[in-house]
């Protein structure tokens, strides 16, 4: 059996093609205490080839009631926000994600200001999700911002004799997003957690032995994926090749500061001939090259 990474860099390295597009919005609705759901159509869909919890980015505007070409043509000031896919349907061109609906901030904003109708710069995709089909077990760890990619990866399981989900959430109505027939440990924390001894953290460390062969995807705040990556490594001698990680946010560092930060990491790497869909430079570039001479049971 091939391993959650190693399903993952095959699937990306499959497709590499950029699918680029302008689309309108066609639905929003909220779904939950904290969670909206946007359907997005474009003709530029018809390129898209769906894979279980795909990432794409938006272009939002800085400025709530600017568009993303600004009045009159000029250019108006954009940040990019990544999401994840939670259904597509081809024969509509339609797809739907969700949205963590903060109190304040870009996406917020963007919220507060999009009717039917709206335009947005749509940029993608990312696979982030792939599984062995003689995979025998899954444990999904995430926390608030990343339940929406976690719910679309325990979608697409239902297959897997063995799927455990340890997840953190705003407000147990949240919960709805994940499917009803998943085995769950679940907490409610307002504000995701952060720091040493999260929450999320002290979740995974409280669970019995994890069964032989169960494969991984993990992903919350940088230093919280950091801990627990270690102590599935290290303390749970969990295969590198069975864990998939991903750092969705970080802790003091806003999202603008950090996709500047990202976008320098990967244009070097691809400059150096780095394989920046390969889940170890993705490993190096997220988590720093120092983490990985821990992780002595990988190699």
């Amino acid at each position: 059996m091939q391993g959650i990474r190693e399903m993952v860099r095959a699937c990306a390295q499959g497709d590499r093609e950029r699918l680029t597009c302008t689309a309108t919005v066609t639905k929003v609705s909220r779904i939950s205490r904290h969670f909206i759901r946007i359907q997005l159509t474009s003709p530029g869909f018809d390129r898209y080839t769906p894979a279980p919890a795909d990432a794409f980015r938006l272009l939002l505007p800085q400025h709530a009631r600017a568009s993303p070409t600004g009045e009159e043509g000029i250019p108006a000031r954009v940040s990019m926000r990544a999401f994840t896919v939670h259904s597509f349907d081809r024969r509509s061109r339609t797809l739907e994600f969700d949205v963590l609906d903060h109190a304040h901030g870009l996406v917020a904003n963007w919220l507060g200001s999009i009717v039917i109708g709206s335009a947005v710069e749509f940029i993608g995709i990312r696979r982030e999700f792939a599984l062995d089909p003689s995979t025998t077990g899954l444990v999904v760890i995430a926390d608030a911002c990343a339940l929406p990619a976690a719910s679309a990866v325990l979608g697409a399981s239902a297959e897997i004799p063995y799927v455990h989900a340890l997840l953190e959430v705003p407000h147990s109505e949240d919960f709805r997003l994940v499917p009803e027939s998943v085995s769950t440990h679940w907490l409610v924390c307002e504000n995701s957690s952060a720091g040493l001894g999260s929450s999320l953290e002290q979740l995974v460390l409280e669970q019995p032995p994890f069964p032989p062969g169960t494969q991984f995807w993990l992903a919350a705040e940088s230093g919280v994926v950091q801990r627990i990556r270690r102590y599935l490594l290290n303390d749970c001698e969990i295969p590198l090749s069975s864990l998939h990680a991903y750092a969705y946010w970080k802790y003091s560092v806003t999202a603008d500061e950090r996709d500047a930060r990202d976008l320098a990491a990967y244009t070097a790497a691809s400059e150096s001939g780095a394989d920046v869909l390969d889940p170890e430079v993705v490993d190096r570039i997220e988590f720093g090259r120092s983490l990985l001479p821990e992780d002595t049971n990988t190699r």
